[in-house]
């Protein structure tokens, strides 16, 4: 394939043969550019994409089309949102905050939900300190049925045994 470039516009132009062969009488500002095709690199789709390049060499005349690799960067959360991604929404803090008043209230403790108080506390203070979204949060260190299910446990077991 081969293209015109104009070194006046520095712009790539369309050839004006449906062949590639040589066009007669070109101005003295357009040169003949073979274009070179690169095969799209290895990349990680997860973290990479690829956006495509293009290299005009005009003392070579040549145009490569290739691609970069570029690095996506990582997802950002509101305090809020990687809260519920945690699967502690709302409704959920909520039925938390009220089991852990009843284990309170009963001079009992929760070792999860103890753990689940602190990631929530500190997932509270980074928010207070900078409010803007984040791709940092740390991961709760348990997940809320299991906390509320160690909760409902221990307010339900018999202190005798």
């Amino acid at each position: 394939m081969k293209l015109l470039y104009d070194t006046q516009t520095q712009k790539l132009l369309p050839w004006p043969r449906i062949d590639d062969e040589p066009v007669v009488g070109l101005a003295a500002h357009l040169l003949e550019m073979t274009v070179v095709q690169e095969d799209k690199p290895a990349y990680d789709p997860a973290t990479q994409r690829l956006e495509k390049a293009e290299v005009i060499d005009a003392q070579a005349q040549a145009v490569t089309r290739g691609w970069s690799v570029v690095d996506v960067p990582a997802p950002t959360y509101t305090a809020e949102q990687w809260s519920d991604g945690q699967g502690y929404t709302a409704i959920r803090l909520i039925s938390l905050l009220d089991a852990e008043a009843k284990l309170m209230a009963t001079n009992k403790t929760s070792a999860k939900m103890m753990a689940v108080r602190s990631w929530l506390d500190s997932i509270l203070g980074q928010f207070a300190i900078n409010p803007t979204p984040q791709s940092d949060w740390v991961s709760t260190p348990y997940g809320y049925e299991e906390t509320i299910q160690e909760a409902i446990t221990t307010l339900t077991a018999n202190p005798e045994t």
